[in-house]
């Protein structure tokens, strides 16, 4: 590719964000094709630079947030210029009352009614005037005569191709630079002059794109309230925490879905450090998640969980043609466990796609409606500990079941059938056994519908609006949907919240903790954030919460024998 040019170079999102990599999107073309470049692997094609520019903080005392402009006024009386720096109208706003005595001292020490006016196409007195400190009827007159941003001066800091800015870029423009390679340079290419040399590469011509000022990353939301039983049950002591979070899956992070989310807020670099933090900070013995990536468990959950101390398995569901080429963007399931805590005994897969073809093999209307790829995981874990009892000391086990129901609110009658033969397949593992279970998951389901009746009761009302939407005749009789397993809302015991999903176009409960409560017990919950702080960016995502739902964690005891 002797003529080879860089075509287009791009970023996923601006502005950029501390801690959140920045990976460019490179096209580069000789004129007869173009291809884009794999930065994990461009030595041989592409070379890359990367600056930071000068610091840019907001003025407004305690606010550090980068600066998006300056103020007009500043500039023209020759303020030093971090003073005239803001991140939002809201601030200037704000910071006006004191802000404005700065223009008038500058009038005074140069001895003259206003400052004098610079080389600008501007009018001082009319920006002045279209800046009322008590309104807002100027702003687009001040906003339009904005002045050009300061020009910066330039830092290199790195050669990498992905970059990832740190706390000394915040509030700082990032310039990145890109250059074809085009031959490995020869001694007499470095003597000659005659082409540019890059760390022994003859490179072609270098383009360039500049970012907007880096952002902080945003601060955990506030600490969410315990709520603790309000009657204490003669436990056996050793609780164990469980914490149920539906991630929201990046193949879902879309501006289509979420329009109402900057794309940075969407970008998996940024919302991945959210959501480690979010799991993290409760500390949970088990982790139950759902809508997690086949090659985000590989490279980003499994290993940083690991790390934190836990061990942990997943399941993806069995859609892969749906996602075509890409069958390691798959969605699924994945349970983790402390390994102090828990060791697991045994491990198993429920694919309702499976279930379906099995007892519908005669009738392929209904299977198509039912092969929707939905799974659950199962796994036995035995604690480490040993517990004493009246009879002997030994180790309690529990089961932990995990997953993802259909979506579709049109399929009232799909999340009936997946919920009853998951409440069969637990049976056969725990009834017999006695074994403990919790079963966590998002449902799809409010508190009024089929699936929830069915887990909290044992059975569904004949009566029930499901039967009346089910147009394959996917469902047995109303009095044969039922099951043993004596489960109970752990948030059932101070009520459901208001919502665990908190969208756009909607708001309330999908995801739940059940348990069986003839074992365990809750002995407190987590409340779910205040609407306020969701409804702060719209909904979520946010810059606050990096998924679309919130996590329930729950602290479990086990009954005394």
């Amino acid at each position: 590719m002797n003529e080879a040019a860089v075509t287009s170079l791009t970023l996923l999102y601006d502005p950029p964000v501390e801690g959140c990599d920045l990976q460019p999107h490179v096209v580069i073309s000789d004129g007869s094709r173009s291809m884009v470049v794999n930065t994990e692997d461009t030595t041989e094609v592409a070379v890359f630079r990367w600056f930071r520019g000068q610091k840019r903080i907001c003025s407004k005392n305690s606010c550090h947030k980068a600066a998006r402009f300056q103020c007009l006024s500043c500039v023209k009386a020759g303020l030093p210029l971090h003073m005239g720096y803001f991140c939002s109208k809201t601030c200037w706003h704000e910071a006006w009352p004191v802000h404005k005595q700065l223009h008038v001292r500058a009038a005074q020490i140069t001895g003259s009614a206003k400052p004098v006016k610079p080389a600008h196409d501007w009018d001082y007195d009319e920006a002045e005037r279209a800046w009322p400190p008590n309104g807002s009827s100027g702003d687009a007159g001040v906003f339009c005569k904005y002045p050009d941003p300061p020009l910066d001066t330039w830092t290199e800091v790195s050669r990498s191709p992905v970059y990832v800015p740190t706390t000394d870029d915040v509030g700082r423009a990032l310039r990145l630079e890109c250059a074809p390679v085009l031959r490995v340079a020869t001694p007499a290419d470095k003597a000659s002059g005659e082409v540019e040399v890059f760390e022994g590469l003859v490179v072609g011509k270098w383009v360039s794109l500049e970012t907007s000022a880096v952002i902080p990353y945003p601060p955990a939301p506030p600490p969410r309230t315990v709520i603790y039983r309000s009657q204490p049950a003669a436990s056996a002591g050793q609780s164990f925490k469980t914490l149920c979070y539906n991630v929201l899956a990046q193949i879902y992070a879309t501006k289509q879905i979420y329009p109402y989310a900057e794309s940075w807020v969407l970008s998996w670099s940024f919302r991945k450090r959210g959501i480690l933090r979010e799991i993290l900070q409760h500390s949970a013995d088990i982790i139950c998640l759902q809508e997690v990536q086949a090659n985000h468990y590989e490279n980003f959950f499994l290993p940083n969980l690991s790390k934190a101390g836990y061990d942990g398995v997943h399941k993806k569901k069995t859609r892969e043609a749906y996602f075509g080429a890409q069958p390691n963007t798959i969605d699924g399931c994945a349970i983790f466990w402390k390994r102090d805590r828990f060791a697991m005994l045994e491990q198993y897969n429920i694919e309702f796609d499976e279930l379906a073809r099995q007892q519908f093999a005669h009738n392929p209307v209904a299977l198509r409606r039912l092969l929707r790829g939905n799974i659950a995981q199962v796994v036995v874990l035995e604690e480490l500990t040993v517990t004493t009892g009246p009879r002997r000391p030994r180790k309690r086990k529990v089961c932990v079941a995990n997953t993802h129901i259909f979506w579709d609110p049109g399929y009232p009658d799909v999340k009936l059938w997946q919920t009853w033969m998951l409440c069969q397949e637990l049976e056969k593992l725990v009834l017999l056994r006695a074994l403990p279970l919790v079963l966590c998951g998002d449902f799809n389901s409010l508190t009024d519908s089929s699936v929830y009746e069915l887990l909290t009761t044992q059975r569904v009302d004949p009566k029930h609006r499901v039967f009346k939407s089910d147009p394959c005749s996917i469902l047995p009789p109303p009095h044969t949907i039922t099951h043993a397993l004596p489960l109970a809302s752990a948030y059932g015991m101070i009520g459901e919240p208001r919502y665990t999903n908190y969208v756009g176009h909607f708001s309330g409960v999908l995801d739940y903790i059940f348990y069986t409560k003839t074992h365990l017990v809750p002995a407190a919950c987590l409340d779910v954030d205040p609407e306020p702080l969701l409804k702060q960016y719209v909904a979520l995502p946010s810059p606050l919460y990096p998924s679309d739902h919130l996590s329930l964690v729950v602290d479990f005891d086990h009954l005394v024998e």
